[in-house]
């Protein structure tokens, strides 16, 4: 099994409480795309079923898969009536040629691309098409430069989780594929922040080097920006959607 599975172990509770969910213009776009309304989704990689659960409240006909344990047993607290399947991106166990989209937000990256793309070819139908979701923090704000600075002085894995989102965009889709960002800026109290920093698969835990400075420094970030208790997060939705290679 891919070891990033484990990744999220011990982060469920954070990322459950305080992943923030995505803008509703991606769910919008995604069934606008559709042939007949109740063209099949699998919502890949679907954590703690935060996306999975937007797409079933617009009437969705979707299953989840989650290959972390802890996220799975959330996901299914969270996603009462709906199916959800404790496996991989890369072995869904789903049947050959049953899915018309595929759903990924917040996960590709984990992959192990090559074998996603098989699987994937092997469980679409013919013109099945795919999804991948990201909510990216705004790093043009000078709040997200401070933030990410916090975050590069004190977490060894952070520089690991640098992405080029198009470099993976183009390896997944076959040719065009339609690229959308919606504003999807999110407010938080001291303990939502927290909460959301703390549920990064990178972010430090308790026990490790530099925890206290950095709880130290992202309190002063928020008390430096925050209004009335509240900070603003300038956040995208951004949604790549076409056929894969």
């Amino acid at each position: 099994m891919n070891s990033n599975v484990y990744k999220f172990d011990s982060k469920s509770d954070f990322y459950n409480k305080y992943r923030p969910c995505y803008a509703k213009e991606v769910i919008d776009y995604i069934i606008s795309s559709m042939d007949v309304k109740n063209e099949k989704i699998v919502d890949i990689a679907c954590g703690t079923g935060i996306f999975t659960k937007q797409l079933y409240d617009r009437k969705c006909n979707v299953i989840g898969i989650e290959p972390n344990k802890e996220m799975y047993e959330k996901a299914c607290k969270n996603l009462e009536g709906i199916k959800v399947l404790n496996t991989t991106a890369e072995e869904t166990t789903l049947e050959s040629e049953s899915v018309d989209i595929i759903t990924v937000a917040q996960a590709l990256h984990w992959f192990n691309l090559d074998e996603f793309i098989k699987e994937a070819r092997r469980i679409l139908k013919t013109g099945g098409r795919v999804a991948v979701i990201y909510n990216s923090i705004d790093d043009s704000k000078e709040i997200i430069r401070e933030y990410k600075d916090i975050y590069i002085r004190n977490c060894k894995d952070y520089n690991n989780h640098n992405r080029n989102y198009n470099e993976l965009f183009d390896k997944l889709f076959d040719g065009d594929y339609t690229l959308k960002v919606f504003q999807n800026n999110q407010q938080y109290t001291y303990e939502e922040f927290m909460g959301y920093t703390f549920s990064m698969s990178y972010s430090l835990k308790e026990n490790d080097e530099n925890y206290n400075i950095f709880v130290k420094e992202l309190t002063e970030l928020f008390d430096k920006y925050s209004q009335e208790g509240i900070i603003e997060l300038p956040m995208n939705s951004k949604l790549a959607f076409g056929r894969i290679k």
